[in-house]
């Protein structure tokens, strides 16, 4: 028995289908990556880390807002919710050993925009692992209805 699908499908699918979770009606444009890292037995990394880029005033499609979002790993916590990412904007996050992320912030200027968050990631003792935390930063544009 051979199963087709019909052309109905096949559309519903490409429309609905989209890896980063996000409506097919949008394209992220990646802005920057913030990072942050320390080796076993040092402090832990816990600092606001900020980049700039350039963006015209209107680009982003605030009407844009994540919904699902990881905002900690391993015995890290973060009482960050996804309603908190600025408008038009998406986040990416990995870390290893104990990473959070906080508090986003987006301030647009002339000719650009900056970026940035807290990022914590705890180490462990010496001769253990050493920790990171990275976010993927990319603004919103919208490309159809």
């Amino acid at each position: 028995m051979r199963l087709t699908a019909g052309p109905l499908l096949i559309a519903l699918f490409l429309l609905c289908s989209n890896v980063g979770g996000y409506p097919s009606r949008y394209k992220p444009v990646h802005a920057g990556t913030l990072y942050g890292e320390a080796k076993a037995g040092d402090p832990a990394f816990n600092q606001r880390v900020a980049f700039g880029f350039g963006v015209g005033t209107g680009q982003i499609a605030t009407n844009y807002h994540q919904k699902r979002c990881d905002t900690h790993g391993g015995k890290a916590s973060s009482d960050m919710k996804c309603s908190e990412i600025p408008a038009g904007f998406l986040i990416e996050t990995s870390g290893t050993t104990a990473w959070a992320v906080f508090k986003p912030q987006f301030t647009q200027g002339p000719g650009g925009g900056n970026f940035s968050m807290q990022l914590y990631c705890g180490p462990e003792a010496a001769g253990g692992q050493g920790c990171n935390v990275r976010v993927k930063v990319s603004y919103m544009l919208r490309t159809g209805p």
